[in-house]
């Protein structure tokens, strides 16, 4: 028997064995996450959030590991439209603006510079941060990066910045305005000061229903420090947050806070595979995880923008839109527990610009909502009235 040509097909044998194995189990491969996953005009990111995290092994750091996420069970899901920044209600006050988002159904946005090496935050428009009463637009004093390229396990960054809103005295409420008493400051302004920690502390294959995928995984921890100024004529900016801190109906909202989360990067797709939001214990509390299923189902309002300005308003507000296919549709008023007060009929084409007079309701919010002919809901929003 030729025992040496015996020992080498053997040999073979187990090399395409182990290639066999190999295969089937999906080992990893170390991955670099280049700025192709970086946002862009027209894209959509399409997620799940499981808000209970339960079971989830976050292992320990280290090379060629393997994350089951295969047991996510979805609470709600989210779509992120990202707009040419120009589009949005706000983009006057940010100019180095590339892209903007809408959160909280139109209640606020979001603005984004992209470069070659990274994204940044520059400014959100909304109602201010601390109080809830004022609409701001709020920017930070340095680009605020929240992702970077290219990303390699290993590779550690940091950045701090200042997000600050500044708003006149004047234009808060009269009932916040009395509760400040003796203090008559030209102007307020809120600081929120941010030191941010990023380190490449694994690579590996993460499981989520629906596929695996080799990942790089960011380990986050991010600290925010809430202070709010008033300026005084003949002496200047004081701090004044203990003192908001007894007028408002949350003071928890100025206590700094702590955020830890894993970001379970793919070259596959934009969004993360996952996004693991632990706390102060390391102890998993949710899970914001790739949205996979596809669907042949095209919606008709997909690309659509319908936002009401200025909003909160005294009463006279306009509504914007763009991206409607022509129609017959409805504007439906609602308190917040969900009674009707008022339907209009409407007749939109494509884009333009709508008058409304909301002087009938009280001071208070509500909310909005553009229907079509058939009764299907295109979008809802909030919308705060406010009285001088």
């Amino acid at each position: 028997m030729d025992y040496p040509a015996k020992l080498k097909g053997m040999k073979r044998m187990f090399t395409l064995l182990c290639m066999a194995l190999a295969s089937s189990l999906g080992l990893a491969a170390q991955i670099t996450i280049d700025n192709s996953i970086f946002p862009e005009e027209g894209d959509t990111l399409q997620s799940y959030l499981d808000l209970d995290a339960m079971g989830i092994d976050l292992l320990t750091p280290g090379e060629n590991l393997y994350w089951d996420f295969s047991m996510l069970n979805a609470d709600s899901e989210q779509d992120v439209h990202f707009r040419s920044a120009a589009e949005g209600m706000a983009s006057a006050d940010f100019p180095d603006a590339d892209l903007v988002i809408e959160l909280n159904n139109g209640e606020s946005e979001r603005y984004f510079k992209i470069t070659q090496d990274y994204v940044a935050e520059v400014g959100f428009a909304g109602l201010d941060p601390v109080l809830r009463q004022v609409m701001v637009s709020t920017v930070y004093l340095s680009d605020y990066r929240i992702q970077i390229a290219p990303l390699d396990y290993g590779q550690t960054f940091e950045d701090s910045t200042v997000l600050r809103a500044q708003f006149l005295y004047d234009s808060l409420p009269k009932e916040i305005r009395d509760q400040l008493g003796a203090i008559r400051p030209d102007s307020i302004r809120v600081d929120v000061k941010i030191k941010r920690q990023d380190e490449v502390d694994a690579w590996g294959r993460a499981e989520i229903p629906g596929g695996i995928y080799d990942v790089l995984r960011n380990k986050s921890h991010e600290l925010r420090t809430t202070t709010v100024w008033a300026f005084i004529s003949f002496v200047g900016w004081a701090n004044v947050t203990e003192t908001i801190k007894q007028l408002i109906d949350d003071p928890t909202l100025l206590d700094p806070v702590e955020l830890d989360f894993y970001s379970y990067l793919t070259t596959d797709f934009k969004e993360p595979v996952a996004v693991v939001t632990v706390d102060s214990n390391g102890t998993p509390q949710q899970v914001q995880y790739k949205r996979l299923e596809a669907t042949n189902v095209q919606d008709p309002f997909r690309m659509a923008s319908i936002k009401l300005t200025p909003n909160p308003t005294y009463g006279k507000a306009k509504l914007y839109y763009s991206g409607l296919p022509k129609g017959e549709y409805q504007l439906v008023i609602h308190d917040i527990l969900g009674n009707e007060l008022n339907r209009e009929a409407l007749d939109l084409s494509d884009n333009g610009i709508e008058k409304f007079d909301f002087s009938y309701l009280n001071r208070g919010t509500y909310l909005y909502s553009v229907k079509t002919r058939k009764g299907e809901t295109v979008t809802t929003k909030r919308l705060v009235l406010i009285r001088p």
